[in-house]
Formats: C-alpha cells, structure tokens, sequence
C-alpha cells in the first residue's frame, strides 16, 4: 500500500514540475512578445516609412493609413542609400535583403517571405512591425500604391516636389501648425536641413533662424501638444516643452548641441 502510494506521490510530483516548466515557458514567451510589441514602432494609423535594401540599390516604402495609400520612392543607383540624414528624407525602419530583389509589386507577400527566412531582415522593426505592415498592404488597393523616382537629375523644384508627395503626413498637414527652427550650434547649414526636412513631412515652416550656442535640444509649443508636435519629438528625439509666450509660430525646433552626434537630418 505504502509502495503504491509513494509512486503516486513520485507520478504527481514529476507531473508538478512539469507544469512548472511550461507554465514558466509559457510565461518567458508572453513576457518576451508584450516586450517585442512594446517596442514595435508601427502603430497601424500614421505615416511610416521604410528603408529597403536590396541588390539592386536603394528604395523607401511610405505606408500612409490616413490616406488608404502607399508610396514607393526609388533611389537612383548614383544616390548613396546612407545618405538620407544627408538628403533629409525621414525614415523609420530598415529592411535588408541584398542578395535578393525586392517584389515592390507585391508588397505583403515580400515582407511575409522576408521575415521568415532571412534574420538580417528587418534591422530595427520587431516582427509585430513587419506583420502590421504586411496586413495594412494588402487593404491597400492598387490604384492608391504610387511610384515614383528621385534622381540626380531632378531639379531641387522637382525633387522637393518628389519628396514631400512621398512623405507628408496628412495629420501634420491637417494641424497647419506653423514652425520656426532654429539652429543654436556652431555647424553651418542645420537650421535649413531640419526645415527640408519638417517641410517633406508636411510641416509648415514659417522661419529659420540662429542664435547663439545652446546645450539643449527641444521642441516648445504654445498651445496643446498635438500630433505635429509628438510626431516630430519622437522623431528627432527633442524633449517637448509648453511656452509661455506665443511668438511667430506655434512650434519651436530648437538645435542644440546636445543632439549633433544623433542628428536624423
């Protein structure tokens, strides 16, 4: 009787610390996927724009939910894929496949095939990125994926012209904050570069202007917050402050020397 009672007890044990290690399993995988979502970038509503590198060169996906589109913008081969800060073209995430080419006319099925069997895939997007991603290209419909190509060529008429149908953002668009930047660093030409930048975004850049050396970066605004303004913070990593005296424009850039070796533009 005893025997038996003592393999029972040995048969409950083994099956309580294996429960134990899947429910631990289990609980390893939720807390790794709520960390992944955590910091996945795409929420699935605003503008996002993607890098792909492929062995043909250079393009950049800009997923439009607001608008129900999708823009494809091509780098021409002589245009350096790393000089986006330089050209002031604002991206959000990487994907790179470089042995491979890209199916741009097809969208969801080559961020499916890519993210499953390539790990250098997707740089800096987690994979909750590329799912939502993939899911919001397929609602797209054909008539709203536009392409279009940016080439040396291209007047700076035609290649702002370019960019800003490429990436600006109808939210930003629809606020009509004015803007003023201004560069407080001793590096020439920053204050113009943010602008390009802000203004292919959609923004609406009202003064650029310099002032003496600054240690600190920051976006003020004088009235609510708004999207323009979070979005254009959590871009350029600027920490956003109230005003209390509204001037020219409703929103502040200010470059401080803080943020030189970590500009995006």
């Amino acid at each position: 009787m005893s025997h038996k009672t003592k393999k029972k007890s040995n048969i409950n044990l083994a099956i309580a610390f294996m429960g134990l290690v899947v429910l631990l399993v289990v609980l390893s995988f939720m807390l790794k996927a709520f960390w992944v979502f955590k910091e996945s970038k795409f929420d699935g509503s605003d503008k996002f724009n993607v890098a792909v590198y492929d062995k043909r060169g250079v393009g950049i996906i800009s997923f439009s939910p607001r608008e129900k589109s999708i823009s494809i913008l091509k780098l021409d081969k002589n245009i350096n894929g790393n000089a986006f800060n330089a050209m002031q073209i604002p991206v959000n995430g990487e994907l790179s496949i470089k042995e491979k080419e890209f199916n741009y006319s097809n969208i969801s099925a080559s961020l499916f095939a890519g993210v499953f069997t390539d790990k250098e895939f997707h740089k800096n997007l987690t994979f909750f990125d590329i799912l939502r991603l993939l899911l919001y290209a397929k609602t797209v419909s054909p008539n709203f994926i536009f392409e279009r190509t940016l080439s040396k060529q291209l007047s700076d008429t035609e290649k702002f012209s370019v960019l800003t149908l490429t990436f600006r953002d109808p939210a930003i668009l629809t606020e009509a904050k004015s803007i003023e930047v201004i560069n407080a660093t001793e590096v020439s030409g920053l204050g113009n570069r943010l602008a390009n930048l802000v203004s292919y975004m959609g923004g609406n850049v009202v003064l650029v202007s310099s002032k003496e050396n600054t240690k600190i970066s920051k976006i003020i605004y004088f009235y609510d917050t708004g999207y323009t303004v979070k979005k254009l913070s959590s871009y350029l990593g600027f920490p956003a402050e109230k005003g209390e005296n509204s001037g020219l424009a409703d929103v502040i850039i200010i470059i401080g020397e803080d943020s030189l070796n970590k500009l995006k533009f």
